[in-house]
């Protein structure tokens, strides 16, 4: 693999147009100048990576970089290399880095094109289809009630603990208690998060009332933080509170994590007065809360 330079538009174009044409035409029909001026928009050469055997250039690999996960732009093989298991090695390779970083691999195929069986036997699911075209993400997050009392969860918590412990030394500043029954059944739910199957992240709520529910025990390793894990904790954390009847969520983080509390103004939560054991600690504690009652509201 190389970098592209401006240079390799025209032959990789020629690749490009080879190995989707049959499926083009077939739901729309071949234009020429409007396949090539597509293309054209299309190709970013900081993007791509161009695809060598033996010295040879023979495809290229588009993977454009968002916030929150990589878009396969294009994956695009010689018709000598097809069939070869170059291209799975190209998209195994992908797969390796997202259970590296945590982020969703994201791509559509027009569909008529049999690649989209591939990408299925490779981990990829189908997330939305159109009249043209199939939309698959291969996700290496995972996010799955778990027992606050296994081991998996209760170092996830160690570390949160030592982390909390670190940032806030003064007495009575911080705030470690919860009970496992506190967060079972019909009272609350404790969540970990995945990566390639190793716990990267947890999240809780307890129910306070019958339509009041407490964010518990949100943590992030560092290696996953940045890649959106935090909103999707907490996002499904809502939508289960919201599935006990739980009309308002509320939450208690520090005023020395910013980065907490960016995600949670983020997703909607607003200040509001210290409630329960925070108001021992008003030096530090901050206090939010969101009304969850309308899916999607803010």
């Amino acid at each position: 693999m190389r970098p592209a330079v401006p240079e390799d538009l025209e032959p990789m174009m020629a690749i490009g147009h080879e190995g989707i044409r049959p499926y083009v035409e077939k739901l729309f029909g071949w234009n020429p100048s409007d396949q090539e001026r597509g293309f054209r928009d299309g190709f970013a050469c900081e993007h791509v990576s161009i695809v060598q055997v033996d010295g040879r250039d023979a495809g290229y690999l588009q993977i454009d970089e968002h916030a929150d996960h990589r878009f396969l732009a294009g994956l695009y093989l010689s018709s000598e290399l097809r069939g070869r298991g170059v291209g799975s090695a190209l998209i195994r390779e992908l797969i390796a880095r997202a259970r590296g970083d945590g982020k969703p691999v994201r791509l559509r195929v027009l569909n008529p094109n049999p690649a989209q069986h591939l990408y299925e036997r490779l981990g990829f699911r189908r997330i939305a289809a159109t009249a043209t075209h199939v939309h698959m993400e291969y996700d290496p997050i995972s996010i799955a009630r778990a027992d606050l009392s296994a081991g998996e969860s209760l170092a996830l918590i160690r570390a949160l603990n030592d982390e909390l412990s670190a940032l806030y030394s003064e007495p009575g500043a911080n705030h470690f208690h919860l009970d496992p029954e506190q967060v079972t059944g019909a009272r609350g739910a404790f969540f970990v998060a995945r990566c390639g199957g190793s716990p990267v992240g947890c999240g809780s709520f307890r129910l306070l009332d019958a339509e009041t529910a407490e964010l518990k025990r949100m943590y992030v390793v560092p290696s996953a933080r940045g890649t959106g894990l935090g909103r999707r904790l907490v996002e499904t954390l809502e939508t289960e509170a919201r599935a006990l009847g739980v009309r308002r969520l509320v939450l208690e983080t520090g005023v020395r994590q910013a980065a907490a509390l960016a995600l949670y103004r983020g997703a909607g939560f607003e200040p509001i007065p210290l409630f329960g054991e925070y108001c021992l600690s008003p030096d530090t504690s901050v206090c939010l809360g969101k009304d969850i009652s309308v899916p999607g509201s803010r």
